[in-house]
């Protein structure tokens, strides 16, 4: 777990400390449980419980609160409220806290759709580029080839195959000018 906001630890020397702590699974393991449960973590005395795991930068918390911010069954983020003072949450604040954690996990769920659909887009667009790059490659090899065979046109039909391939020639560049409109 990484804390992506906070607000507040005026106990921490720096903001780079608070930024920079990661809880690992194995080390925390109220953390754990409540990323496995789903359920919101109640502590009016942290010292009071046997899971609670004190480090030099979470000293200070007496009281603690956490909810889990999901979504559709995905835990996506934990909600974490601290006090230096014991019993400073309650049962109540929990309650308040249950429609905040449900805007925040539509937030980040709306968040993570919008970052997919660009994704997806700019994907799209670059095989589209790719496709319509392809298509006027060979338009314009099928027209080098025309232009090609015109010289082999042997000399007892020269007008006749000369227009049939002048023709062919046209209706290719004439696709290929269709093509770059309908790419623009």
């Amino acid at each position: 777990v990484k804390m992506v906001r906070w607000q507040g630890h005026k106990h921490a020397s720096n903001e780079s400390v608070i930024a920079n702590i990661f809880q690992q699974f194995e080390k925390f393991p109220l953390s754990a449980k409540q990323l496995e449960t789903g359920a919101p973590i109640f502590l009016p005395d942290t010292k009071e419980e046997p899971l609670w795991v004190c480090t030099p930068e979470t000293a200070w918390i007496r009281s603690h609160l956490s909810m889990p911010i999901s979504h559709k069954g995905e835990i996506l983020g934990l909600l974490q409220l601290d006090s230096e003072i014991v019993n400073h949450f309650s049962h109540v604040h929990l309650e308040w806290l249950q429609p905040l954690t449900n805007a925040a996990a539509i937030v980040i769920e709306n968040a993570r759709l919008y970052e997919q659909a660009v994704h997806n887009a700019n994907t799209k667009t670059t095989l589209l580029q790719e496709v319509n790059h392809r298509v006027k490659n060979n338009l314009a090899t099928i027209i080098g080839i025309l232009y090609a065979e015109q010289r082999y046109i042997p000399a007892d039909g020269k007008d006749y195959y000369r227009e049939i391939t002048a023709n062919l020639i046209n209706r290719v560049q004439g696709l290929s000018a269709v093509h770059n409109l309908l790419s623009a």
